[in-house]
């Protein structure tokens, strides 16, 4: 197919919309469309090339296709997947490279979409997000598209074939994709998100603009007036979308859309975004964008998480190297296999030598995987893999309830026998007090019921989960279920305690309804409780405890330096999350944990030979246990208003 500039421009812009995103999201908060794009892209290319050759020979030389493909996408993809693994050699402690070797031989088998997406509503599934080849998942669904496709479009041109037929198949795949993909999207969006199914009408979208060329509909949609509005809408879009954006969904429409115009002008070379998509620094990174795709997640995050650098001028020079390596790459790797003359015309020796190649490369991985398991029981390492399975009993004996679940689960701990109650009512932030509670209210002389829901922070608010893609309906059902619990129990006191996360997003028109939340919340709880106490959330260190401590304790540094983190923060923080006025409209008293947990900042990560976090941002159920002689007192009093002096209580230091 002859080459295209203006075509390469384009997917310049889209891999440099991945690429801004991923270096400053707060920039380009839409930024993730650039993957979008190149569905499209794909969809018009792919499609292109297989109705030529179908309309030259009437068939498909599936063989030569996948031949083309896996010289096109393999060989780059085994080099940055093995110099991950490299990295991880290098900076990463045991565990670390054992779970990240999972995401290695997923990523070389085309199925990494699939494995993010069975893993992404586990709330306490750790490294995700930090996951080296978390991108590569885009990469699968492309894959798995360029599995079907050729067989596809061979059966829907069989017999007496028309473009109108053709047109008529595609469209119809895609809107079975896309009902699918909206159906997802009500319940479990990262099946939406990854899955290739629920992706196809992305692609079939590119595969219906390569059927309109030289028709009448592309004349007319290529105008100079279409093509800057296409360009508006897919600019904005990436401006406009966020975190908290239901996509893929109808809203998507605009910039697949926005795409294909923008295609179909490309049949105008001589407009003026033509030429400019044309202009040679775009084409070359449009020549780069594989590379540039590969390696830039990787060398962004060793940057934020492996060197602990996350200013804008630093991750600009990560963005630099990355053009750099995606150069070499691209001139080293890329283009020699690509048009190696050994492979071309040769399918079957293409597909048995980069396959053997990939094979070879998962044996090296899984090797990996034998050594960091081997390492990770190693005496020094072992207790940081077990401090991130250290959780409350709440999850091990099925008293906490998951996303999807809406009906209330309890446990029942401190003194069994007691008549008073006092109820832990919240999300994971409150389960990861159950151990301290426990101890507390049988020294109370109380019987502990849990209450506690992933990401959850019923009764305050409906909150907008973005693993979920949608607003977390199932929260607030469980949160009226629970309310009706808690007033038949007319518990002594309700303990109340949540993520901060929540505010991460929060807009001030949200931010206002949620401390409305927070005053209704303590009122309602007021009416069915005999006291309320709202417990602070914990300080977040902001990246992994135990595997920082593994790291350092791998390397020989002072995990005690290294791990530790700031909490002069965390006042003001408080301050925003729980409103003095809010509280003491529903008369709920206060507790502050952060020098509960962490006595003077900085918070050091280990306490007594205790690690204090298990993650991110919950403390482990070890550590939680030994807070229960300090927070006793303060409990103690925040229940008896008598003896509190007022609604606010400070713990002691520890």
């Amino acid at each position: 197919m002859q080459r295209i500039p203006a075509l390469q421009g384009l997917r310049a812009l889209a891999v440099l919309l991945v690429v801004i995103y991923h270096a400053w999201p707060a920039a380009l908060p839409g930024g993730y469309l650039g993957v979008d794009v190149f569905f499209v892209i794909s969809g018009f290319l792919i499609t292109s090339l297989l109705l030529r050759e179908l309309d030259r020979s009437g068939t498909i030389d599936f063989a030569e296709f996948y031949a083309r493909r896996i010289r096109r996408l393999g060989p780059a993809l085994v080099v940055v997947t093995l110099a991950v693994m490299g990295g991880s050699w290098l900076f990463h402690a045991p565990m670390e490279r054992k779970m990240l070797t999972s995401a290695a031989v997923a990523t070389l088998a085309y199925l990494s979409n699939f494995w993010y997406a069975s893993s992404a509503t586990d709330y306490l599934a750790e490294g995700q997000h930090d996951n080296a080849l978390l991108h590569s998942w885009s990469l699968s669904v492309e894959e798995q598209f360029y599995l079907v496709w050729p067989g596809l479009l061979w059966l829907l041109t069989r017999g007496t074939p028309s473009r109108r037929r053709l047109a008529v198949g595609i469209a119809a795949l895609c809107a079975v994709s896309f009902v699918v993909c909206l159906y997802l999207m009500s319940w479990a969006q990262p099946w939406a998100f990854f899955a290739s199914p629920t992706r196809a009408w992305e692609f079939g979208a590119g595969a219906l603009v390569s059927l309109l060329t030289g028709h009448r509909i592309e004349r007319a949609l290529s105008g100079p007036v279409w093509q800057w509005a296409s360009m508006a809408a897919l600019l904005g879009c990436a401006f406009l979308f966020s975190a908290t954006t239901a996509h893929p969904g109808v809203i998507t429409v605009l910039p697949v859309v926005a795409t294909g115009m923008l295609l179909m002008g490309l049949s105008q070379p001589t407009s003026r975004i033509s030429r400019t998509l044309a202009l040679r620094p775009a084409v070359w990174l449009g020549d780069i964008s594989y590379s540039l795709y590969l390696w830039h997640w990787p060398i962004l995050l060793l940057t934020r998480d492996i060197f602990r650098l996350d200013s804008p001028g630093v991750l600009l020079v990560a963005v630099v190297v990355s053009i750099g390596v995606a150069q070499m790459s691209y001139v080293a790797v890329e283009e020699p296999l690509r048009h190696s003359p050994r492979l071309m015309g040769h399918p079957a020796r293409s597909l048995l030598t980069l396959g053997s190649v990939s094979a070879l490369a998962i044996a090296l991985i899984l090797g990996v995987r034998w050594g960091a398991t081997k390492d990770a029981a190693a005496t020094d390492q072992r207790q940081y893999a077990a401090a991130t399975r250290d959780r409350a009993d709440v999850y091990a004996e099925d008293c906490h309830a998951d996303y999807f679940e809406t009906e209330p689960k309890k446990c029942t701990r401190g003194d069994e026998a007691a008549s008073d109650v006092m109820v832990l009512l919240g999300d994971s932030h409150a389960a990861h007090w159950a151990p301290a509670l426990d101890v507390a209210a049988e020294r109370l002389h109380m019987r502990l019921l849990t209450y506690t829901k992933s990401a959850c922070p019923a009764p305050v608010f409906e909150p907008f989960d973005a693993s979920l893609g949608r607003a977390y309906a199932e929260c607030s059902a469980w949160g009226r279920k629970v309310l009706r619990e808690i007033a038949e129990l007319h518990p002594r006191v309700v303990v109340l305690s949540l993520s901060r996360g929540y505010l991460d997003h929060l807009t001030p028109g949200a931010m206002a309804r949620w401390q409305a939340g927070v005053a209704s919340a303590s009122t309602q709880l007021a009416k069915v409780a005999d006291r309320v106490v709202v417990m602070a959330d914990v300080p977040r260190p902001g990246f992994s405890v135990p595997n920082c401590l593994a790291r350092a304790a791998w390397r020989g540094v002072d995990g005690d330096r290294l791990c530790s983190f700031d909490t002069a923060h965390e006042a003001h923080e408080t301050a925003r999350m729980w409103p003095a006025r809010a509280l003491s409209m529903g008369g709920a008293a206060f507790i502050e944990t952060a020098s509960l947990v962490c006595g003077t900042s900085p918070c050091r990560p280990m306490h007594d030979g205790m690690i204090r976090f298990a993650d991110t941002n919950h403390l482990t159920a070890s550590f939680s246990g030994s807070l229960a002689s300090s927070l006793f007192e303060p409990l103690r009093v925040a229940i008896d208003p008598a003896s509190s002096g007022g609604v606010t209580v400070q713990t002691g230091a520890r």
